[in-house]
């Protein structure tokens, strides 16, 4: 008799979860529709790209260019709101037609300050850096260092900081890196771009590899001994 009952109970358990699974797939598979059919064939037909300053490429819709100012709407979204990035940060705008507007302007003021040719040489590098630049043993160097500092407590928790300051000392190997092209290293401006942006992911990655760290093993120590 319990035994009918178990399995009388189960069975019904069973028919429960299969319904409530069946929902939930329903559900995903609509939400991922109703996603790619918000892309109209329109939103893509109409995207423009603004190049910032920092190497970074945002994919956008209905970009102006203002005494000032560039706005833009975010590709993808229904929002009106536009966007505004002052024209000190942004390089130039390319517009869906393929034409490319260079907004960057050299400081008269600034001797050393790049021309327009050396800059876009400098963001083009800046963009392969945040394409190509891998720094893995950074990553796992900080986790080292991180977990070390744990055993120290609340005075460990400097580790990560100074460890992630550390990093900056290290030159990048130009020559090592996967570049898509081997020539444009004669160009020192690129150099310089990819050079400035390698540090950046460097840091980004001892932080993130050292505070982890850190947090993982204090973790672990207080599971062990706080008993």
């Amino acid at each position: 008799m319990n035994l009918h009952f178990i399995v009388m109970n189960s069975l019904a358990l069973w028919d429960r979860f299969h319904v409530m699974l069946r929902q939930y797939l329903y559900s995903v598979l609509f939400f991922f529709l109703s996603l790619s059919l918000s892309v109209s064939p329109s939103d893509v037909s109409g995207q423009d790209r603004v190049t910032l300053l920092t190497g970074k490429v945002l994919e956008v819709k209905s970009a102006s260019i203002n005494d000032s100012t560039v706005t833009f709407q975010k590709f993808g979204s229904t929002s009106m709101k536009r966007r505004v990035f002052e024209k000190r940060k942004v390089f130039s705008v390319t517009f869906e037609t393929g034409k490319e507007k260079v907004v960057y302007e050299p400081d008269s003021m600034e001797n050393e300050e790049y021309n327009k040719a050396e800059m876009r040489m400098y963001v083009q590098g800046e963009i392969d850096a945040r394409e190509h630049f891998r720094s893995p043993l950074t990553t796992i160097g900080g986790v080292a260092v991180g977990s070390g500092g744990a055993f120290f407590a609340i005075y460990g928790s400097t580790l990560p900081m100074l460890y992630s300051g550390s990093v900056v000392l290290f030159k990048t190997n130009m020559a090592k890196q996967n570049l898509p092209d081997q020539t444009i290293l004669d160009s020192e401006p690129y150099i310089n771009g990819y050079s400035t942006q390698a540090r950046k992911k460097r840091i980004k990655n001892a932080l993130i590899g050292s505070v982890s760290g850190y947090l993982v093993s204090i973790g672990v120590l207080i599971l062990i001994f706080g008993k």
